[in-house]
């Protein structure tokens, strides 16, 4: 039975698909406490919290949406007039490089190293929970520096008006989804940006020109594809992102965020356990209990 067993692990090994096209990924594996320090994912930098405020925590558990492969804990609270947020760990071009060189782009003004290179289609995911009724969360994709600020050039993730609401953060205008937001459900948020070509080129960081973002809210997960309508936005000026900001209100329990992910495809962003695992977890059972029988 041992040697079955080995036989089969090899061949499941060497027959089952890697995914190798994850650009960045973070769960949340950090110990509950404070959010502000906390983390640091794969290609994404620890938590930073405006006035590291304690408002925002780690708390135990992933959030759960399906069969989405979860890890870790997930983050929490609020705060009035503070944020928290991530930089991206897109390398400067003297540094070592990693998963976001191909999206690599740089600048004019302080010249640091962001992904939105032209011509390139990136993949993120995220899932969010509103516990509080009022104009929040807000999670935002942008260009700054900063941490925890959403930065001028962008795009965010936003309830108005009780309707889940794509953001043009240059232009402060929304286009609605037209899918409700509903308090404690949890919402699997996926946006599409696709950086244009048109005028732009590599040294207009954010000027001319114009990117197509699409969000599609509660997509079914491990898919080629989305099977939900999207909503388009063509936004007002070339964007590039560099951090990524959460606000979910005002007080310090108003909602929770977690499995942040980027990647070349919908399938990275989105993914299942392999059938492969579950199919050596149950082989695995079925030979403990042959084995439990013959004693």
């Amino acid at each position: 039975m041992k040697q079955i067993f080995f036989v089969l692990l090899l061949l499941l090994l060497f027959t089952v698909p890697v995914g190798a096209s994850l650009v960045a990924y973070d769960g949340l594996n950090a110990e509950p406490g404070p959010l502000h320090a906390a983390g640091g994912g794969w290609n994404i930098k620890p938590w930073t919290v405006q006035n590291e405020t304690a408002t925002y925590q780690v708390q135990a558990g992933s959030l759960t949406y399906g069969s989405l492969q979860t890890s870790g804990n997930k983050a929490i609270g609020g705060g009035a007039w503070t944020n928290a947020g991530v930089l991206l760990n897109v390398p400067d071009p003297w540094l070592a490089d990693n998963e976001w060189v191909p999206y690599r782009k740089q600048g004019p003004g302080d010249g640091r190293s962001r992904a939105g290179k032209e011509g390139t289609t990136l993949w993120a995911s995220f899932l969010v929970q509103d516990w509080v009724a009022g104009d929040a969360p807000v999670v935002h994709f942008a260009n700054s520096h900063i941490d925890w600020n959403p930065g001028q050039y962008g795009v965010g993730v936003e309830v108005k008006n009780n309707n889940w609401q794509l953001l043009d953060i240059a232009a402060g205008t929304y286009t609605d989804t037209g899918v409700g937001r509903t308090l404690n459900d949890t919402y699997l948020m996926v946006l599409k940006f696709e950086f244009l070509t048109g005028g732009e080129g590599e040294s207009a960081l954010w000027t001319d020109g114009s990117d197509r973002i699409t969000l599609y809210v509660n997509p079914t997960e491990g898919l080629a594809l989305p099977d939900v309508a999207g909503t388009v936005l063509n936004t007002s000026t070339d964007i590039s992102l560099l951090n990524v900001q959460f606000y979910p209100g005002s007080g310090a329990n108003n909602g929770a965020l977690d499995e942040l992910r980027f990647g070349t495809s919908y399938a990275d962003v989105t993914p299942i356990p392999e059938p492969a695992t579950m199919l050596l977890l149950g082989f695995g059972g079925a030979v403990c209990i042959v084995r439990r029988g013959r004693r």
